[in-house]
């Protein structure tokens, strides 16, 4: 076989059969819905959606078919194989055992259920994939496109900073209307910790990032000696956030034009942008994660620019500076942003962007320098404490308290002392009644407050004496506290965060919390358009799943590989190990834990776009080619 030639004239006819197999597979998938059941019944009522699903599908694939290669198929099909595998997975979980039951100890009909969704997943997500690349293919053949879209991406492109000016007022009039709607803002349960800490209500705690405490702190007293109040403090906070937001998603989106990005593409990340609900409600709630999300994609942003930039930019120096700005506010602004920075920058040094070692370096020490400058007075100015020390340790603790749940009869003496002493109020016999799946806070609330019974060494022994003798009920817990971060379509832990809440942790603001009554959020709110009313919706409804955005970044990851760019993976290396820590967390997918995965989507795509089309033989779009000189 040719790898150019077209997949038609070099595959068997048996394809044809297969590819109506599958689109048969899809639609007995699309209309079982995710409850495992006899698929005999499952065209009860469904056989006009089924129809219509099965027939294009059959169209998709036979257009895709015609048209792929076999080097395009090689890069899809193990892709869409990797998609279906944790697409059932996912499923699995979201059963009421949590667990890997589906997959290990399934009936006959259960069994039917699974192959069935596993190939029609695979099938939709192999056209889908394949797609894709012919898509991508014709952009790299297509010339430079004069259309009125592209004059103005290029006109972005051109105009320097009074583009990135431009773009800051676009975007700010998408943001504006969540200001007047959420007045003053939105202030969530969390919020409430750097609350007391500002009215002196309780003990200062390294749990809460001090960088965002300190703005709290700021809030709150420029609010008072001004005489605005709660409410002005709140609304002086989200005002700037709305700022700040619309200027790092403005300089993403004007780097994306000067790169040189196609704009049917620019376009589609613009759109990315300003509409989707989670990146406009996050500019006006007052959390931690809404200005480490901006300072992430100012940083990601950097990294790409560093890493495609031509020859001719060699010497240009506000990248660098502007990187080290990000750096330093990622380190104060969440507390795992000290393992971005360092790991990152450090990776990156090493590897795909070594010939900059230097410079990577210095960001490094000087970023560290100046934190370690800045935290240790900090920390012993406010006398704020060490957080929880359980916090690190989410994920054995779960393993824990899921294997008592499923084995405590079965535990031997010295295990049953371990966990005993493990927990305050509970223990191997009533821990179970405890654990949450998706959350490990109940059970880590009460480990922490028997913490100091025992050394780290001890509780790392025990807990792996009890992972190696219940190794299934271990791998279950890790992953019913991770799926909504990887499972296509499994839902947020906590959707998105609306309303304000009030008189947590001794605290009570003069603002408005809870539902609203009356105007156009009580509306949006009385008809569910932030969570389950969303969620219904096909396709936009998928915005609202975690998972599905780490699968965007997946994709354009295989692209960047597919298209050997290995500069380009300069973006995505520091986003691995934020990924990673929240793996490490205590949440299954989190929405604002994963919020700047939500922001720096547009990024990941566009660098994977252009490295993609980035051999293309007619004229260069103007601007930067990645990775190419």
């Amino acid at each position: 076989m040719t790898e150019g030639k077209p997949s038609h004239r070099v595959l068997s006819p048996v394809l044809n059969s297969l590819l109506v197999a599958g689109a048969l597979l899809v639609a007995l998938t699309v209309t079982s819905g995710t409850r495992p059941g006899n698929l005999l019944d499952v065209l009860d009522g469904n056989s006009v959606a089924a129809a219509f699903v099965f027939i294009a599908t059959l169209m998709a694939a036979l257009w895709a078919r015609r048209r792929a290669t076999v080097r395009a198929a090689a890069w899809a099909l193990p892709l869409a194989l990797m998609f279906a595998f944790a697409d059932i997975v996912g499923v699995s979980l979201e059963q009421p055992d949590a667990g890997l039951d589906l997959l290990l100890r399934s009936t006959p009909a259960e069994t039917a259920w699974v192959l069935c969704r596993l190939g029609g997943t695979f099938t939709a997500a192999a056209i889908g994939l394949t797609t894709l690349l012919i898509v991508l293919e014709r952009l790299r053949q297509r010339p430079v496109g004069t259309s009125r879209a592209a004059r103005a991406v290029d006109n972005l492109r051109k105009g320097g900073w009074r583009g990135f000016a431009v773009l800051v007022v676009v975007v700010l009039v998408f943001r504006l209307p969540y200001l007047v709607l959420w007045w003053p803002g939105i202030v969530p349960f969390d919020t409430f910790r750097s609350y007391a800490y500002a009215r002196g209500f309780g003990e200062w705690s390294q749990y809460e990032p001090l960088g965002h405490s300190l703005l709290i702190t700021a809030m709150q007293g420029i609010g008072t000696s001004l005489g605005w109040g709660d409410a002005g403090g709140v609304a002086l906070g989200a005002a700037l956030q709305v700022l700040t937001t619309s200027a790092a998603f403005a300089f993403l989106l004007h780097r994306l034009a000067v790169w040189g990005l196609p704009a049917p593409v620019w376009i589609a990340c613009g759109v990315w942008v300003l509409l989707v609900p989670t990146l406009g409600l996050i500019s006006v709630t007052i959390v931690k994660d809404a200005p480490f999300m901006s300072a992430l994609v100012v940083f990601l942003t950097c990294l790409g620019e560093i890493a495609v930039a031509g020859k001719g930019q060699r010497n240009t120096r506000w990248p660098w500076w502007t990187l080290l700005a990000a750096s330093l506010a990622l380190l104060v602004l969440r507390n795992n942003g000290v393992y971005v920075v360092l790991i990152g920058l450090g990776v990156l040094a090493a590897t795909v962007l070594r010939r900059r070692w230097k410079p990577l370096l210095g960001i490094l020490a000087v970023s560290l320098v100046a934190y370690a400058l800045y935290a240790v007075p900090l920390v012993r100015a406010v006398g704020a404490e060490p957080g929880p020390p359980a916090e690190s340790w989410s994920v054995p603790i779960q393993q824990i308290a899921r294997i008592a749940a499923d084995h405590h009869e079965e535990l031997s003496p010295e295990q049953l002392a371990f966990v005993d002493s493990l927990f305050d109020e509970y223990d191997a016999a009533t821990v179970g009644e405890h654990y949450e799946p998706g959350i490990s806070d109940p059970v880590k609330a009460d480990a922490n407050a028997n913490w100091g019974e025992r050394s780290t060494l001890e509780f790392v022994r025990g807990w792996l004496d009890l992972a190696l003798a219940y190794p299934v009920s271990a791998v279950e817990a890790t992953l019913a506290g991770t799926v909504g971060y990887w499972a296509p379509g499994a839902p947020s832990y906590d959707g998105l965060i609306y309303m304000s809440h009030n008189d947590v942790r001794g605290v009570h603001l003069d603002i408005p919390f809870g539902p609203t009554d009356g105007g156009v959020r009580g509306f949006l709110e009385r008809n569910d358009l932030f969570d389950g009313g969303l969620r219904s919706i096909p396709v936009i409804g998928l915005m609202l799943s975690p998972g599905v955005i780490t699968w965007g970044w997946v994709i354009a990851l295989a692209l960047i590989i597919r298209a050997r760019n290995w500069p380009a993976l300069s973006i995505f290396v520091p986003a691995m190990v934020l990924f990673a820590t929240l793996l490490a967390g205590p949440v299954s997918g989190g929405m604002r834990y994963a919020l700047g995965f939500y922001a720096a989507l547009p990024l990941a795509v566009g660098v994977a776009v252009l490295s993609a089309i980035s051999a293309r033989p007619a004229a260069p779009a103007p601007g930067i080619r990645i990775g190419r000189k």
